[in-house]
């Protein structure tokens, strides 16, 4: 009965926008669970086993840096490795309304350059933050730079820097053009991953499949917490998906210790709402 009061809660509080996009996105995993319980020929859905196999592959390790969270509660803040030293800035596409993640690493002395054509200035102002009212794009435009271009102007030759990316699905669009040079710069990479649910189809699989070979080339994965905003659809006994995952990369040669991490969720993992369960599905990190 509680969480059916903070679901309507959630309902009565939220604008119609957001109401909007809740509902597509409900709707979409729950046709994909139809089709896949089913089995219709016509989703074009990837076999379970190649789901399973690759979803193996992001499982999250334990390094010798230890985890801490920046930022907000919930929504807004991010678990990140205590490996700060010796980082020039972060880069953030996509800033909204809450940035508490930068405003915790101005204090260390980081600056921040953030992008995000969706505003017109940051909240809070602090001599560390460096504003674009534009957002990371595929083009350049009033309204659009491109990733290298924004980056070039940024960029010293032996600096590290730490990247991240919230900006409602368009990370699909800009992660395959970085080049790998540029993410070899990033110490630190923080993506929050819309849609991940779909995966489940064929041309959703390629991409994303395209996507984490390319980040995984330099870089382990130590830290993946699912967005609850929206609930969890087991697609079958083995697979649950998420459709909002927010994964933490670590560049490998920063990385001296390292061990598969079997404990869910992290003690200073946040909800975003008390509605829905917000454990990683065991599919990411155990092996049948």
């Amino acid at each position: 009965m509680k969480k059916l009061v903070n679901y309507f809660e959630f309902i009565l509080t939220s604008n119609t926008k957001v109401i909007r996009h809740y509902i597509a996105n409900l709707l979409r995993i729950i046709l994909q669970k139809f089709l896949y319980k089913f089995n219709l020929k016509l989703s074009k859905l990837i076999e379970e086993k190649t789901l399973l196999d690759f979803l193996y592959k992001l499982r999250p390790y334990k390094t010798n840096h230890k985890l801490i969270r920046l930022g907000e509660s919930g929504d807004g803040g991010y678990m990140i490795p205590d490996d700060l030293i010796g980082i020039d800035a972060c880069i953030t596409a996509g800033v909204g309304t809450m940035i508490g993640f930068e405003y915790d690493l101005a204090k260390k002395d980081i600056d921040c350059y953030m992008a995000d054509y969706s505003v017109d200035k940051l909240p809070i102002s602090n001599k560390k933050f460096h504003f674009l009212k534009k957002f990371i794009g595929t083009e350049n435009s009033e309204i659009y730079i491109k990733f290298d271009e924004y980056f070039s102007k940024i960029k010293k030759p032996s600096s590290d820097y730490i990247l991240k990316i919230d900006i409602e699905g368009d990370e699909y669009k800009i992660l395959p053009l970085i080049k790998s040079e540029d993410l070899e710069k990033m110490r630190i990479i923080i993506l929050e991953f819309h849609g991940f649910s779909n995966i489940m189809n064929s041309f959703g699989y390629i991409l994303i499949e395209l996507i984490f070979d390319k980040l995984l080339k330099n870089h382990t994965i130590v830290h993946i917490n699912p967005n609850n905003v929206l609930p969890s659809i087991n697609y079958s006994e083995k697979l649950e998906l998420y459709d909002l995952i927010e994964i933490t990369f670590l560049r490998n040669d920063r990385i001296t210790e390292k061990k598969e991490n079997l404990e869910f969720p992290h003690p200073l993992d946040s909800k975003n709402n008390e509605i829905f369960k917000s454990k990683l599905p065991n599919c990411f990190y155990k092996k049948d």
